[in-house]
């Protein structure tokens, strides 16, 4: 019985130690593939709020091979493009460019004044296969990867990164400046240095005040580009937007089944 008991214990020791070194787990992921679509992808936008219901990807066969989500890919994202001036503001995401980039753009049409706003953000939503291995701060989230850039006809604008936590409580973070004129850029996790309360269904270009939120429910996440300036055209474009997390290991779980079982077997002798 002893040599049982010896046996029990220690197998679970060895899987809470597991556990407790979970592998990575993938929560988003999108780009970096050649084979997004097949054919050219532009669709007309212009709304300065985000709706959070409807989503924006495209429909069509064109993209990711029909697929709605593909096991490896998260397809389904909300979007808007704003341009403030009576130009262009398109969601493209084009075949001809390796990989197949998400693509703002936009150009100014026919107005000549200064100071011109441009602005995009997508977001990705737990409800649609995000996150759907638990419940994840922002502390558990390992790496983001933000892949883009910019070709403008003038400087760079500003680039965040866009969580919502709980049901409704979204935050941005500051701009991480990753961009210098038309030069590509990566952002990842360790280029945020604060937040800021933000209400992208009502604004997405209106930045509240800082904030200290605690993270502790990330049920959507994305990243939001900006750019006030008198551009005649600009074209923001990511190639990848990926985030990675290490789950919790329910090390205490595990604990208490190696005590359930240890008193058991202590009855039983």
């Amino acid at each position: 019985m002893m040599k049982i008991k010896t046996k029990i214990l220690t197998c679970l020791a060895t899987c809470a130690t597991s556990a407790a070194f979970a592998s990575t787990v993938t929560l988003v992921q999108w780009g970096e593939d050649n084979d997004i679509v097949n054919a050219f992808v532009s669709v007309n936008r212009n709304n300065v709020a985000l709706n959070v219901v409807t989503p924006n990807n495209p429909t069509t066969g064109n993209y990711y091979a029909g697929e709605a989500n593909p096991s490896d890919r998260s397809a389904i994202f909300y979007n808007t493009v704003y341009n403030s001036t009576d130009g262009n503001s398109r969601l493209q995401i084009p075949n001809s460019i390796t990989p197949n980039p998400l693509t703002f753009d936009g150009s100014n049409g026919s107005d000549t004044s200064a100071g011109r706003t441009f602005a995009g953000l997508t977001l990705w939503q737990q409800s649609d296969g995000f996150l759907t291995a638990g419940t994840y701060s922002w502390a558990d989230i390992e790496t983001i990867t933000w892949n883009s850039n910019v070709n403008a006809s003038t400087s760079r604008g500003e680039t965040r990164f866009v969580v919502r936590n709980g049901a409704s409580d979204f935050y941005i973070s500051n701009d991480l400046g990753v961009f210098d004129g038309e030069s590509a850029g990566v952002a990842g996790k360790g280029d945020v240095s604060g937040w800021f309360s933000y209400t992208p269904t009502t604004s997405i270009l209106t930045i509240g005040t800082p904030a200290t939120p605690t993270l502790d429910n990330i049920t959507a996440i994305g990243y939001m580009f900006y750019k006030q300036d008198n551009f005649t055209s600009i074209s923001h474009r990511t190639s990848e937007f990926s985030v990675t997390a290490i789950p919790e290991p329910g090390t205490l779980a595990l604990v208490g089944i190696a005590l359930g079982s240890l008193l058991l077997f202590r009855r039983r002798k």
